[in-house]
């Protein structure tokens, strides 16, 4: 997952910002550890300036059964190659 990203990102999905490979990696891995299965879904458009929007929704079984569903719309901006510079999310529905 880490190559989708830029040497020295920033990632604001949640209420800290992660920077840096490290800190992303720490962050998507106790964020995933909480789930037992997820689907995912997503609609994405090329904003007129270059920046990735993704309006996303998903559902979930967390590790102690409950069940859990999400939304939100994400905003990235890549470099030249493709890479991931910043990402930062706004829900749209609250997790629960």
């Amino acid at each position: 997952m880490l190559t989708l990203f830029a040497p020295d990102p920033t990632v604001r999905l949640g209420p800290e910002p992660a920077c840096g490979h490290e800190d992303i990696a720490a962050f998507y891995r106790a964020h995933f550890a909480c789930f037992a299965d997820s689907r995912h879904y997503w609609n994405t458009t090329v904003l007129d300036d270059g920046t990735l929007r993704a309006e996303w929704a998903a559902a979930a079984r967390m590790k102690d059964g409950r069940l859990l569903t999400v939304a939100g719309v994400e905003h990235a901006q890549v470099d030249h190659d493709g890479h991931i510079i910043d990402l930062r999310n706004e829900f749209t529905r609250l997790p629960g």
